[in-house]
């Protein structure tokens, strides 16, 4: 059974209006007649509903003409796709070839029969059903409709979507963003910037062929941590997601891949550690402090004053347990309740240290230390004396147990992989990162001695101070 055709007619002049009218009376229609083409348009935004065909009689109402009205039809964005039927009563040639090439789908001669306008009316309007039906189908099997795209380009996470050949079909307003992708670059620009993550959808179906083998499922997301590489050559650490999308079917029909800039987060974490960090320094400091002035300090003097004169006649020797004991005591008092600190010095040595140097040295090692295990691990204080070499090796070890670290940035990477050389060379604004270990080291040159410090594995830090042993009696 055929729809109802909804057509709209161009009103024909006064002479042809009788015999037009009567084409539409042995069948059903629902016709709208119209004077123009704006009309046609603000019909279909009315009504919410496009026209299975527009037909343009021989003569008009007001003398248009007939191919300069395809024209505007074929050029107008809503009506572009609605098909044309010209009634023409001449056979000239020249006439016939101008309508068909202004855009005319179908030509009826005169005499015009009205059960012949009906069949072609219905023919017309079917291919223009079947055509919305396979556009919408496509748009739906994609999932690149209009809403759709401004549901994807509303989220936060950088967005692309993958054919089954890992080439990019979709990137969300974020995703360009993220990774520097312009109005201006051309397509091969920005299919050159999603290469990157064809590494990422390749290992997701390794992984997926894995888990279906293992287990009988499918992972159906795989989680990565990568550098993303931009457009304008900088570059920054992201989290990505890869999942598979698949059709009716149940077949593979592309990938899609969502990452996040990490850098915010990371620059976050540092910013915290920084601040826990002064506050745990200026507490080990109070603490010093406290410790030299006690039963030292007369109330009329200033104690800056005191503090200075104290210092300048403290012994050049230390007792290492003694200075690791009170360290422990702060300790306790300013790292996170997660962290464990064991202590495995078997022997009381006397250092040829100053004990306020003694404590700083130990003080900072022990904090890069707590920076590593950031809310959960253990640290550990052992000692191992050389007497040939007459030295005592302290070494601090840090394991975290937490999934996010203190992450260093290239400055302590440096120091962390033993080239102290190169820190000598770099500016102040990047050498207050280091601080902490720079301390410590320029402490330990004032003895002839030295710091190390290494990173043994992705969670594991060690340092190591060597402390020359003293020569005096305990």
């Amino acid at each position: 059974m055929l729809k109802i055709p909804r057509v709209a007619v161009f009103k024909p002049n006064e002479e042809d209006a009788a015999a037009i009218s009567a084409l539409f009376q042995r069948h059903e229609y629902s016709v709208r007649m119209v004077s123009n083409v704006a009309e046609i348009a603000l019909l279909i935004q009315d009504e919410d509903a496009t026209f299975d065909c527009v037909i343009i009689p021989p003569r008009m109402e007001g003398g248009a003409g007939g191919v300069n009205l395809c024209l505007q039809l074929k050029t107008h964005e809503l009506l572009a796709s609605v098909p044309i039927l010209a009634l023409v009563q001449s056979k000239d040639r020249a006439l016939l070839q101008s309508l068909y090439g202004a855009g005319v789908d179908v030509v009826l001669l005169a005499p015009f029969d009205a059960d012949m306008l009906f069949h072609q009316i219905g023919s017309l309007s079917r291919t223009k059903r079947a055509f919305d039906e396979l556009v919408q189908q496509h748009y739906e099997d994609s999932g690149m409709r209009h809403s759709s795209i401004s549901a994807f380009n509303s989220i936060r996470e950088g967005l692309i979507i993958c054919d089954r050949d890992y080439a990019v079909t979709f990137i969300n307003s974020p995703g360009a963003t993220l990774l520097g992708v312009k109005k201006t670059h051309a397509m091969e620009h920005i299919e050159n910037a999603v290469k990157q993550f064809a590494v990422l959808m390749q290992r997701h179906e390794e992984l997926m062929r894995q888990a279906i083998q293992e287990t009988a499922g499918a992972a159906d997301i795989s989680s990565f941590s990568l550098l993303i590489h931009r457009l304008d050559n900088r570059s920054f650490k992201a989290e990505a997601r890869v999942a598979t999308l698949l059709g009716k079917h149940g077949q593979t029909v592309g990938f899609s891949i969502a990452f996040s800039d990490m850098s915010g987060i990371l620059q976050l974490s540092q910013l915290l550690t920084q601040a826990q960090r002064t506050r745990a320094l200026s507490l080990l400091t109070s603490a010093g402090c406290l410790k030299l002035l006690s039963g030292r300090m007369s109330a009329i003097e200033p104690p800056l004053h005191v503090l200075d004169q104290i210092l300048g006649e403290e012994r050049p020797h230390s007792s290492l347990a003694t200075s690791i004991t009170f360290l422990l005591e702060i300790l306790d008092q300013i790292i996170a309740s997660g962290i464990e600190v064991k202590v495995k010095v078997r022997q009381d040595w006397m250092v040829a240290v100053r004990p306020s140097d003694l404590f700083q040295m130990l003080g900072h090692l022990t904090m890069l230390a707590a920076e590593n295990a950031v809310l959960g691990g253990e640290i550990v204080l052992d000692a191992e004396e050389n007497r040939s070499a007459g030295y005592v090796e302290v070494v601090v070890t840090s394991r975290a147990e937490t999934r996010i670290r203190y992450l260093h940035d290239d400055l302590v990477s440096l120091i962390i992989e033993g080239s102290l050389a190169h820190t000598k060379e770099l500016d102040s604004k990047n050498q207050k990162i280091s601080d902490g270990f720079n301390a410590a080291q320029n402490i330990a040159a004032r003895y002839g001695s030295k710091v190390e410090f290494r990173r043994i594995s992705e969670a594991e830090t060690r340092s190591s101070i060597f402390l020359p042993l003293a020569r005096v009696a305990d």
